[in-house]
C-alpha cells in the first residue's frame, strides 16, 4: 500500500476555500486504497485520513481581510509595514516566517515514515520553496507541487506592487520549485501553458472537481424567473452587481424575477430592494444545492482574474443541471460554458443586453443534458492523477 504525505496550509475541517481541494482529494485517495497523512495549520478532527500533523505559523489575521474600523485600519497599516520590511519578496505569504519550520517538520516525517509521494500545495508559496529544497536529500520520494494559484504571473499576493528586487526574488523561488519538483499540477490550462512557455516544463492539468450530491428533482417554474448565486461576492465584481441591480429596478419584466444570493462576504454592499431579491448568509451545502436545482439560472458575476478558471463551484452547478449565466470577461470559463451548451455568457459591456434579454425572457439556452460531467467527479479525477503518478 502506497503512502502519501499532503502538505496543505488549510485542510478539513476548515471551511475556507483553500482547504477544499486537498481535503476532497485526500479523502478520495484513502477510498482508493492509499494511506494519506496530512501536515497542516488547520486544527480539528479529521477521520478520513491516517494521521494529521500540525504546524504553527504566525501571520497577522488582520492582513487577510479588509479592515473596517479605524482601529483595524491602524493595525493593518502597522503589520503591513512590518512584514514589508522583513520580507525579501511578497509580504502577503502566510508562511513567510514559518516556511523553514514547515520544511523541517516535513523532513522529520519523511525520516520516520516511508512515503512514496510528498504533495505540497500552494499558495502560500514560501513553504513550497523550502519543502522542494528537501528533494535532493530524499531520492526515493517523489515531490509533487500543486500550484493552486498563479505565483508571479498574476496580481494576487501583491506581486504587481513589488519592487524589481523583491519580484525577482519570488521569480527565482518560482523557477526553483517548478524545475526541481518531480511533478507539477495546476488547475487551469492557462497555467499549464505559462509554465511550459516560461520553463519548458509540461505540468499536469489537475482540474477542479465536484462530489456527486444525488440531487436531480428539478421542477419548472411558472410565471417567475428564479436567479440564484451562492459563494463569495468578489470585491472587484461588486460594482457590476450593484450596477445590474440599479438598472434592473427601472425595467418592466415579462415575468416576475426572484434573485437569491447566499454569501458570507460583502453582502452588506448588495442589500437593496430588487423585486424579490434576497441576500442571505451562506447556507449548508446541500440546502444550497437544492435551492440551485429549483432555480432557472445560476447568475455569476466573476472578476476578470477568474475568467480562465473552471472552479469546483461551476462543476457542481453543471452536475445539478442548472444553466449558468456568466457575467465576466471572455476566457476559458466562458468558452467552457458556451462550447458545451451549459449556459449563456455576457461581457460586462453587454450588461444592458443581458437585462433586456432577461426582461423579455429571451435568454436562449439549448442546455446540454448529456454533457459528460462525470469525468470531473472527484473519484475519477483522483484515479487519473494517481495513475499518472504511479506510472511516472
Amino acid at each position: 500500500m502506497k503512502r502519501i504525505l499532503v502538505v496543505s496550509y488549510l485542510f478539513d475541517p476548515s471551511k475556507e476555500i483553500g482547504a477544499r481541494r486537498w481535503s476532497m482529494l485526500a479523502k478520495s485517495f484513502t477510498n482508493l486504497g492509499y494511506e494519506v497523512d496530512v501536515l497542516t495549520n488547520s486544527n480539528g478532527d479529521c477521520n478520513f485520513i491516517k494521521n494529521k500533523y500540525l504546524f504553527s505559523s504566525f501571520y497577522p489575521s488582520i492582513l487577510t481581510k479588509a479592515p473596517k474600523t479605524v482601529l483595524d485600519k491602524l493595525k493593518y497599516r502597522f503589520w503591513d509595514v512590518v512584514f514589508k520590511i522583513i520580507s525579501k519578496g511578497t509580504s502577503y505569504d502566510k508562511t513567510l516566517l514559518s516556511g523553514k519550520k514547515i520544511a523541517k517538520k516535513t523532513s522529520q516525517l519523511i525520516k520516520e515514515i516511508e512515503y512514496h509521494y510528498v504533495i505540497v500545495s500552494g499558495a502560500p508559496f514560501n513553504m513550497l520553496f523550502h519543502i522542494i529544497k528537501l528533494r535532493s536529500k530524499y531520492n526515493l520520494v517523489k515531490f509533487v507541487t500543486d500550484l493552486r494559484d498563479p505565483w508571479t504571473w498574476d496580481s494576487n499576493y501583491g506581486m504587481t506592487d513589488l519592487s524589481s528586487k523583491k519580484f525577482n526574488y519570488e521569480k527565482r523561488k518560482e523557477r526553483y520549485v517548478i524545475e526541481k519538483s518531480d511533478f507539477i499540477t495546476v488547475p487551469a490550462i492557462t497555467m499549464k501553458k505559462y509554465i511550459y512557455e516560461e520553463y519548458g516544463i509540461n505540468a499536469y492539468h489537475l482540474p477542479h472537481f465536484y462530489k456527486e450530491m444525488g440531487i436531480k428533482n428539478k421542477e419548472e417554474n411558472v410565471g417567475v424567473i428564479k436567479l440564484i448565486y451562492g459563494g463569495a461576492l468578489y470585491k472587484d465584481s461588486l460594482i457590476d452587481i450593484v450596477n445590474f441591480i440599479s438598472k434592473a429596478k427601472v425595467v418592466n419584466f415579462k415575468k416576475r424575477i426572484e434573485y437569491n444570493i447566499f454569501s458570507e462576504s460583502n453582502i452588506e454592499n448588495v442589500r437593496q430592494e430588487f423585486f424579490q431579491m434576497n441576500v442571505s448568509q451562506r447556507v449548508e451545502e446541500r440546502a444550497l444545492f437544492e435551492k440551485i436545482t429549483g432555480s432557472d439560472y445560476y447568475l455569476a458575476f466573476y472578476p476578470s482574474r477568474f475568467k480562465d478558471f473552471i472552479s469546483s463551484k461551476i462543476l457542481e452547478i453543471v452536475s445539478l443541471g442548472t444553466p449558468i449565466i456568466l457575467i465576466s470577461e471572455e476566457g476559458d470559463l466562458s468558452n467552457f460554458i458556451l462550447e458545451n451548451n451549459l449556459g449563456s455568457f455576457y461581457s460586462i459591456s453587454d450588461l444592458d443586453k443581458f437585462i433586456q434579454d432577461l426582461s423579455e425572457d429571451k435568454i436562449c439556452i439549448n442546455y446540454n443534458q448529456d454533457f459528460d460531467i462525470v469525468k470531473y467527479e472527484v473519484t475519477n479525477v483522483s484515479k487519473k492523477l494517481l495513475s499518472h503518478l504511479d506510472g511516472k
